[in-house]
């Protein structure tokens, strides 16, 4: 997406949740994308924090999806993750928000062994559905691989998440990148990265 309409689109949707506006989910999965979202965080403050946390507490799915996507700028908040480890232990957490609230744990650089396969394990149980809201989210099949290497080149991603974006590589269209992508990270010196590698490869052959 364009980066001026990105910008034209998180600003309206910014300035209807601080309205208190809820946006239509028909509209709202059309029109969301990472780019979107990224321009939402870098322009969201502290006093956003209070209707970002509502949003994540939400029982409308489109509304809580925002609430995560957007909460990240706050993850160092001790009351944030005590949150958002609440909300993943919720049975009847929606799966789009499940999702979302996938990539947020991930931001956090010490979870525990068990969290991380908790999270490979959805991921999985879910290949098909969570990898078309991944080429939904990064704009298309064939911008997938971009956004997974500027993610994975992006110092400010914490190593703990690197497995996520080599699951979201799958998901492109062009078989040859995401193919060295993904093979590139086949004798990582984590153990774990190792495991998504070969779990990964039987869902792409």
């Amino acid at each position: 997406m364009d980066r001026v309409i990105a910008e034209y689109i998180g600003k309206k949707i910014l300035d209807d949740i601080r309205s208190g506006t809820q946006i239509q989910p028909e509209i709202y999965k059309k029109i969301v994308t990472t780019s979107v979202v990224d321009h939402m965080r870098e322009n969201i403050s502290q006093q956003d924090m209070i209707i970002i946390t509502a949003l994540c507490e939400s029982k409308d799915e489109t509304s809580q999806h925002l609430g995560l996507a957007l909460i990240s700028k706050f993850k160092d908040y001790p009351n944030v993750r005590i949150l958002l480890e609440k909300l993943w232990g919720s049975p009847n957490l929606y799966f789009y928000s499940r999702q979302a609230l996938q990539a947020r744990l991930l931001d956090y650089p010490d979870l525990d062994t068990e969290i991380h396969q908790k999270l490979l394990l959805f991921t999985l149980e879910n290949w098909d559905k969570w990898i078309s809201e991944i080429v939904m989210w990064a704009g298309g099949p064939e911008v997938v691989l971009n956004y997974c290497e500027e993610r994975l080149n992006n110092k400010k991603t914490p190593t703990s998440k690197r497995w996520l974006y080599v699951c979201c590589a799958a998901s492109s269209s062009d078989a040859i990148g995401r193919r060295d992508l993904i093979e590139s990270y086949s004798d990582d010196a984590d153990p774990f990265m190792q495991k998504v590698v070969t779990e990964v490869r039987k869902r792409i052959s």
